[in-house]
């Protein structure tokens, strides 16, 4: 273990981690419906743990047209009292080596993360921030004889001393939210990065 200052946040950081993830083919989904989710709740740790993100990417390629013209919108937000996981979609091991940068350090502390297959995720027991962290906006802006749909993304990344990590503490988390209603036919992938160290922080 080291002693460092990702950032800002003072800590010993037990291991670094990181995900790439890619839902199946979602149709049919609705506003608000869910299209990924990670807790944080290292509920038996008495070190109170937090979870450093330094990296975080959102993505979705409309891979079947829709029969008309259709705006995608996504987005990323904070999820706090995060006391029961979310359900459905795929679930991603946590336990071994997964996830690890390093093999020497710690398993992930994560308690779940998952991205839905072609139908949205379940809620668990969560309260959303009232407004984003991330937001990727984009459209297929033909009907599907003749529609081109480019990948559409966006991404927070800590580049510089100067830009503050996402820090999670105990019960508390990441959820994709899909934020309009799909059209008829149409299905879109969705991708998700994610980077982040594990650490204990030092009294300040």
């Amino acid at each position: 273990m080291a002693e460092l200052k990702p950032n800002g946040v003072a800590g010993v950081v037990l291991g670094a981690y990181g995900i790439a993830l890619q839902s199946g083919l979602t149709t049919g989904l609705a506003n608000q419906d869910t299209l990924f989710s990670l807790q944080w709740a290292p509920v038996n740790d008495s070190r109170n743990p937090l979870m450093v993100i330094t990296k975080f990417a959102l993505r979705a390629q409309i891979v079947t047209p829709f029969t008309a013209a259709q705006e995608i919108r996504a987005s990323a937000f904070i999820a706090r009292a995060y006391t029961a996981p979310d359900t459905g979609g795929t679930a991603v091991t946590l336990t071994g080596n997964n996830l690890k940068r390093r093999a020497s350090s710690g398993t992930t502390l994560v308690a779940d993360l998952r991205i839905a297959t072609t139908a949205s995720n379940t809620p668990g027991t969560r309260i959303t921030d009232g407004n984003p962290f991330l937001r990727i906006l984009g459209a297929q802006v033909q009907a599907a004889a003749s529609a081109v749909a480019p990948l559409i993304e966006g991404k927070f990344e800590v580049l510089n001393p100067q830009t503050y990590p996402i820090v999670l503490a105990n019960q508390e988390g990441i959820v994709g939210i899909n934020e309009l209603a799909f059209g008829a036919a149409g299905t879109v992938r969705f991708g998700v990065d994610i980077e982040w160290l594990e650490v204990l922080p030092l009294p300040c």
